[in-house]
């Protein structure tokens, strides 16, 4: 019984322990090239995400030179609104002497 328990695998046992050992090395292999993928995919998405970060920064950016072009604009429009303030301001007051002129030489 003793020399039984050391004597080497009968070929049954040894395509069994083949068969096992082929059933290993398929899946490591298919763990390599999943995890390959994984990999592959991360660097990817690593690569979009750096992408979107800098459209996000352009797009701030561009949103920034909004607001100031807007404020620009703002103080633009109420220069603009004073200068015809003043304008028609100064209309009326023409207006008024043409009216007053008219009004004497009528007399």
């Amino acid at each position: 019984v003793g020399s039984q328990a050391t004597a080497p695998p009968n070929t049954a046992e040894r395509l069994e322990i083949a068969r096992q050992l082929n059933e290993v090395k398929e899946e490591n292999e298919r763990r390599r090239t999943r995890l390959a993928d994984y990999r592959y995919d991360k660097t990817r998405l690593q690569e979009e995400v750096k992408d979107m970060q800098e459209q996000v920064a352009g797009i701030q950016k561009k949103a920034g030179q909004l607001d100031v072009s807007k404020e620009k604009l703002v103080v633009q429009n109420r220069q603009q609104a004073s200068r015809l303030e003043s304008a028609l301001a100064q209309l009326q007051r023409t207006s008024d002497f043409v009216q007053q002129k008219d009004a004497q030489v009528q007399r």
